[in-house]
């Protein structure tokens, strides 16, 4: 289903998490940027709210209500 879709894409994202940092801390790079360089890069197809929410969640330590 779309939920387990998700998952493995979170997966994906989480095993570029390094690059996801260094993007956003290093090149100040944008959610936007970083989903198109994503695509663009490791034909990983993400929306950037995605990458945001999970930003959220593993460097703000904020819990994020999923619903």
């Amino acid at each position: 289903g779309k939920n387990n879709k998700a998952k493995i894409k979170r997966q994906r994202v989480l095993g570029y998490w390094a690059i996801v940092r260094t993007l956003r801390l290093e090149q100040n790079m944008s959610f936007r940027d970083i989903a198109t360089y994503f695509a663009k890069f490791h034909k990983l197809n993400v929306s950037y709210s995605t990458i945001f929410t999970m930003w959220n969640e593993l460097e703000n330590h904020t819990k994020i209500k999923e619903n």
